[in-house]
Formats: structure tokens, sequence, C-alpha cells
């Protein structure tokens, strides 16, 4: 077809493309038998699947007693009450906020080259095991306020866009900020550190609030129970190592947005400004 004679309809038909088939319940069961006929450990695989609940497949998991992997995916709704099971997050988009405050989480729990479309709620959450964020997103608010990490917790080369909140949060074991990037000012008061610390390389653009909290104290400590080096201002070039570029993947993640032409575009090459105020 001649690109002159393209017309919206032509295009939104287009778009119609990159929709990604609906996980369903019938795909639960089939992730289950064909583990086993891989003999491989019982575990739920959803892999390029749009999830309109979450919960549903962890509810499912509990009950069973099974891991669960989320691959290439896009997840609209996402509220947890007590999680017995690993969860295992690699390259997929949370359109819709995240609840997960007063959550409990038993196992580990593994995000990796994560968007976060909106707002992250872990408030007076407990994470029995290790907690990490590797490599991702999050453009809207971060809250963890009041949340105890009973082991390591990581947040390395993430891009935090919008506000982060640790008030009253407990670190019972390491932490790791390193190499990643908070454009908001970041809020630590009266929270409690009781293992290393690490913001090697973190940048902090609109610095960072410790009051009330023993931050200060544990600098003082001997070397390597906190690692510091901290960075003011940011090299916008490296805030994110992102893996080979794949473009129909990233459309894939806005496709279902209302957006502008440039948002969009923005959801392709990440790294273009944000839109300007008009003069």
């Amino acid at each position: 077809m001649d690109e002159d004679h393209l017309d919206d309809d032509d295009m939104d038909d287009d778009d119609e493309g990159y929709d990604l088939p609906e996980f369903v319940v019938e795909d639960i069961v089939q992730a289950l038998n064909n583990s086993e006929k891989a003999n491989a450990e019982r575990s739920i695989v959803v892999d390029g699947k749009t999830v309109r609940d979450l919960a549903d497949v962890i509810c499912f998991a509990n009950e069973s007693g099974i891991r669960v992997y989320v691959e290439d995916s896009i997840v609209n709704k996402c509220r947890f009450g007590v999680v017995e099971v690993e969860i295992c997050c690699d390259e997929v988009t949370f359109t819709e906020d995240v609840h997960c405050n007063n959550a409990t989480f038993r196992r580990k729990l593994y995000f990796n080259d994560t968007d976060f479309g909106k707002r992250i709620d872990f408030s007076g959450a407990v994470f029995d095991a290790e907690v990490t964020f590797e490599d991702c997103f999050f453009q809207d608010e971060a809250n963890f306020t009041g949340t105890t990490f009973n082991d390591i917790v990581s947040f390395t080369s993430c891009q935090f866009e919008g506000q982060i909140a640790f008030d009253n949060a407990r670190f019972l074991g390491k932490v790791d900020f390193s190499n990643s990037t908070l454009e908001q000012k970041v809020t630590f008061c009266n929270a409690t550190f009781g293992g290393a610390v690490d913001l090697t390389n973190t940048t902090f653009e609109q610095g960072l609030d410790g009051n009330g909290s023993n931050i200060e104290e544990m600098r003082r400590r001997p070397p390597g129970h906190v690692t510091t080096t901290l960075k003011q201002s940011p090299n916008r070039e490296v805030k994110r190592k992102k893996r080979e570029f794949n473009p129909w993947r990233e459309l894939d993640k806005v496709s279902k947005k209302n957006m502008s032409r440039r948002d969009l575009i923005r959801g392709v090459f990440r790294f273009l400004p944000k839109d300007k105020k008009a003069d």
C-alpha cells in the first residue's frame, strides 16, 4: 500500500497487531504441564501475555506452592496480600497502580528491566526474603513508608522519575542503590539501617533527607559497612543500561496508552526530553 494513502483506520489496524494475548486459567494448567514434561521444577510461566490481574495468578501459586515467572508481558492490576511463593518479573510493564501496601512476601521477589507506569505502594509491607529491583524504571511515585526489609534489598541501575519515600522503613540486611538515578527528593526520615549500605555512583538530583535515621551514624563506622559515592550532577547518557534494543517490544508496551505522538516516541527512545511547557 502506498504510504500517501494510509489513513487513521489503517494505523488503528496496525496498532491492534501489537496487542498481547490475554493470560487465562487454561494457560496456568498448560504452564504446569510444560514444566512437568521438561522434568523441571513446577512453576507458572507467563510469557508474552497480558495479565489483567496478577493477584489471580499469585493466588493459584500460593495454593499450589509453586514459583511464578512473568516475562516480556503486560500487567494491569496488581494487588497483593500475603505471598508465599517466589516471584520473578523480567521485561514486564505495569500499566496501573501497584497496590502492595501492608503485604507480606515470604519468598524472594525479583524485578528486572521492569517499567512501573503508575504509582507503586509498598507502604507497611514486610519482605522476609531478598528483594531485587534491577534496571527498573519508576515513572511515578514510589512509596515504601514503614516497609520492613528483613533481608537484602537492591535497587541497582534503576531510574526514579517520581517522588520516593522510605520514611520509617527498616533495613535489616544489606541495602544497594548503586548506579541508580533518583530525580526527585528522596526521604529516609526515621529509617533504620542495620546492614551495609551501597550508594556507589548513585545520583540524588534533588538531594536526600535522612533526618532521624541512623545513616549518618553508619557512615562513621569502619570502611565496608557503608559505601557512599554520591553524585549530584547526573550524566543523562548513562541513566539506564539496556540490553539489545527491540523497537517492537517497546511499541508493545505503549500501544494501549492514550498519549501524544511525542510521548509515543519517548516510549521507544527514552533519552528524549519530556514535553516542554508552552511559552
